[in-house]
């Protein structure tokens, strides 16, 4: 069972789009709710787009364009796997911000505390910046 705590937060920040349900994304019900985003320098928060990114953390609610993004920065957080991996793998973003296995020359942001049978699967994750493998 996927679990979130202990996690530090950082709510200073707004979505730059819709990522709530109605939007279609590929977190839980559509929306960007435990998906990797990035924060730009007006602090706001898009999704993570590029596969092997830095990320600034996972999306933890799921806002729609300018409410508030609460984001787990470092700590034990639920995010959504791209596929599957075991439990210890290091991880990286997909194109669809969700965490798959890391490879070489790209940032490792989050360890897996629990494997992964497959895509779409909610899963608990230590989020930390690993840096590139």
């Amino acid at each position: 069972m996927a679990t979130e705590s202990p996690l530090m937060r950082h709510s200073q920040c707004t979505a730059a789009a819709n990522l709530s349900a109605t939007a279609g994304l590929s977190g839980p019900n559509g929306a960007g709710q435990f998906l990797a985003v990035k924060t730009t320098a007006g602090r706001a928060v898009n999704l993570a787009s590029t596969g092997g990114e830095a990320i600034d953390g996972i999306l933890q609610n799921d806002p729609v364009q300018g409410y508030v993004a609460d984001v787990g920065v470092m700590g034990i957080s639920k995010a959504v796997a791209g596929g599957s991996f075991s439990a210890g793998a290091l991880l990286m973003t997909d194109t669809s911000a969700r965490l798959i296995t890391a490879t070489t020359g790209n940032f490792a942001v989050a360890k897996a505390l629990e494997a992964s049978t497959g895509a779409g699967q909610i899963i608990t994750v230590f989020v930390q910046n690993f840096g590139k493998q």
